[in-house]
């Protein structure tokens, strides 16, 4: 029979070894779950670049009422270049166009991915062709003042010549003005179609119509009143032997009519 002691080493030894091999098998269990987390965070990682790398941006294009332009007003396209399209700030964009661009009326910024920005322009309107002292301009119908195109048609728009000065983008604040302006569009729209305007004083605007009878209004008046009065007098029926209409004067109370 084998001493106590023989019997108490073996079980010793048999601890020993049970242990360590529990503690190699915790130790190939956590390598594997490292190995296998590894691969997937490269994995991850590869994918996020190539996704990165495609949503570059690459094309900026620019349109201009539907028409491609040639080059986008003040950005620098360079700076937009090669940014990740999703962290692209569209507003950034447009209040800077809008910003520097006097002549601009809307701008529109479209993302396309995965890597195309498309921006859309529309620019102003002239509707009148300021002339003054210095140099004719056009307006837009919100009165800022553009300069004028080398094709635009000057025909189409109403001149209103003013002794005032004006500088290109900005906004016409001139009460003489900006009554001429309303004058000229509520005459318009009543299918009188204007000549020229003239405007030496905000109670003395000229308004020379193409059938060449001559208008006067006060601005400070109620201009909706004196168009009124100006459309009565001039749709009333003509005797054959009444002399033609050359002035109508509504600056006071009671119409003047000159032939």
């Amino acid at each position: 029979m084998k001493p106590a002691s023989s019997r108490l080493n073996r079980k010793k030894n048999n601890s020993s070894i049970n242990f360590i091999s529990v503690i190699k098998n915790i130790s190939r269990t956590k390598l594997l779950k490292v190995l296998k987390l590894l691969i997937i965070v490269s994995i991850i990682t590869v994918i996020l670049f190539k996704i990165i790398n495609v949503l570059k941006i690459k094309n900026v294009s620019c349109y201009v009422s539907d028409v491609s332009c040639e080059e986008i007003y003040l950005i620098n396209v360079k700076e937009i270049k090669n940014k990740n399209i999703l962290f692209i700030n569209k507003d950034e964009i447009i209040n800077y166009i809008m910003n520097h661009n006097a002549i601009v009326s809307s701008v529109k910024v479209v993302k396309k991915i995965p890597n195309s920005i498309n921006i859309y322009i529309v620019n102003r309107k002239p509707e009148y062709l300021l002339i003054t002292r210095e140099q004719t301009f056009a307006i837009d119908k919100d009165g800022v003042v553009l300069t004028l195109g080398e094709n635009e048609q000057i025909a189409e728009l109403v001149p209103i010549e003013t002794n005032e000065s004006f500088a290109v983008g900005q906004k016409i604040v001139s009460p003489a003005i900006l009554a001429a302006m309303k004058i000229s569009k509520l005459l318009g729209n009543s299918a009188l179609h204007i000549k020229s305007a003239q405007t030496s004083d905000i109670t003395d605007i000229s308004i020379m119509l193409n059938s060449n009878i001559l208008l006067k209004f006060n601005g400070l008046r109620d201009i909706d009143k004196q168009v009124d009065s100006i459309k009565l007098i001039i749709d009333q029926p003509i005797n054959k032997d009444d002399l033609p209409i050359k002035e109508i004067d509504v600056r006071f109370d009671d119409p003047i009519i000159r032939n």
